[in-house]
């Protein structure tokens, strides 16, 4: 699949408890694409009504992220989850304003590489 008008809304830091290695993913939209979708290692491409998504299927920080996605707000994030499936605190950060307010936070525990969102 060919993707073009490729437009950023977003980018979310990742830690996991008890490993060092941040994970930084950009989040990306488009409308407008050519060719067929594939299925790759880490996914197989399937498409939902926005109001029956799958949400049980997907990652759990995924519902909290994805209403900002489908209102087409940008928007910066950090995650800190405990193995796979716990989030233990999260941040999200709207991009529109220029201080970058806080739309939606959980902070169970201080975490100092929070403070490493990417800008």
């Amino acid at each position: 699949m060919n993707a073009s008008d490729l437009e950023q809304f977003g980018v979310i830091l990742f830690e996991f408890l008890g490993d060092p290695v941040l994970m930084e993913v950009h989040l990306f939209r488009t409308e407008t694409f050519a060719g067929e979708e594939k299925e790759t290692e880490e996914m197989m491409p399937k498409w939902f009504p926005v109001n029956a998504l799958p949400h049980s299927e997907m990652w759990a920080d995924d519902e909290i992220w994805y209403p900002l996605y489908l209102r087409r707000q940008k928007f910066n994030g950090y995650f800190l989850f405990e193995g796979q499936t716990k989030i233990l605190s999260y941040v999200l950060r709207d991009l529109s304003t220029p201080e970058e307010k806080v739309i939606l936070e959980k902070l169970h525990l201080k975490n100092p590489r929070q403070d490493q969102m990417v800008n």
